[in-house]
């Protein structure tokens, strides 16, 4: 009887499982039929690190704070700063396991999703369908990795229940898996609006969640990392040197972020136009 009674809570458990793989492969056929197929060299015959250089990070270091973010690192240091004063409040709430934002079994799937295979598997397809996109996303995602790395050093924090880390140091701040879902989402948003931009936040607010309910970060560290990948999808986006800004309509960013607590939560918000 009791092995009956575990079976329909096994088909529950594994239900977000199912839909969370539909909507990432219709995100990626939307991406695959959005252009047609056309690889070119991007380098034009430049040496590759001469041109990722001079042509891709240092323009995008330099422009980076623009008017746009600006207020995007100023309410990420300000929604930072009040999480901060959760993170204990949060971390005992999921220790205890009751009401939990996600059971084990989904933010382990989430979890690993958000390793940063996704961002380089739509990257690379991209590339080859729609490559200026393509080189704007990876550039985004190459920047957000460094410097998530730099911030991690310098802030040397130890994750809950001092887990085990992937780098040679303790590196729970900021997020690497929300820095590099959140801008790889903002950057589809910048470069395909909020159809492809919507589920693709939903999908990042999933796998932050995941890293905060299985307690493998204080919350704290992942709205800083949905900052940081934000920002610099943002950076990458708004280079005064491509050609197609000034040509491009009007895009929208919607920026939320949850303040997530037993006893309800907050929401923080706002909108950017570009």
């Amino acid at each position: 009887m009791e092995s009956q009674r575990r079976q329909p809570e096994k088909k529950l458990q594994s239900r977000p499982n199912r839909l969370a793989q539909r909507g990432l492969c219709a995100l990626l056929v939307v991406l695959t039929l959005s252009n047609a197929f056309a690889f070119e060299d991007p380098t034009h015959g430049e040496p590759f690190v001469p041109w990722l250089w001079r042509r891709q990070l240092s323009p995008t270091l330099q422009n980076a704070f623009s008017n746009e973010g600006k207020w995007v690192s100023g309410t990420t240091i300000a929604a930072t700063v009040l999480a901060h004063q959760y993170d204990s409040d949060i971390y005992e709430h999921n220790r205890r396991g009751d009401r939990l934002f996600m059971d084990s079994k989904t933010s382990n799937f989430f979890g690993t999703l958000g390793g940063g295979g996704v961002g380089i598997g739509i990257v690379t397809l991209q590339l080859f369908w729609d490559q200026d996109n393509g080189i704007k996303h990876g550039r985004a995602l190459l920047i957000t990795s460094l410097n998530h790395v730099l911030f991690a050093l310098a802030a040397n924090r130890k994750r809950p229940d001092d887990r085990a880390d992937y780098l040679p140091f303790d590196s729970a701040f900021p997020s690497g898996h929300a820095a590099s879902i959140f801008a790889t989402s903002a950057s589809l948003h910048q470069a395909y609006g909020w159809k492809v931009g919507l589920p693709a936040h939903v999908l990042a607010i999933a796998i932050s969640g995941a890293r905060v309910s299985e307690n493998t970060h204080w919350f704290s560290d992942i709205v800083a990392g949905a900052g940081l990948g934000a920002f610099w999808a943002i950076a990458s986006y708004q280079m005064p040197d491509d050609p197609r800004l000034s040509s491009r309509e009007t895009n929208k960013l919607i920026w939320t972020l949850p303040i997530i607590l037993p006893t309800g939560g907050v929401l923080v918000g706002g909108r950017l136009e570009f």
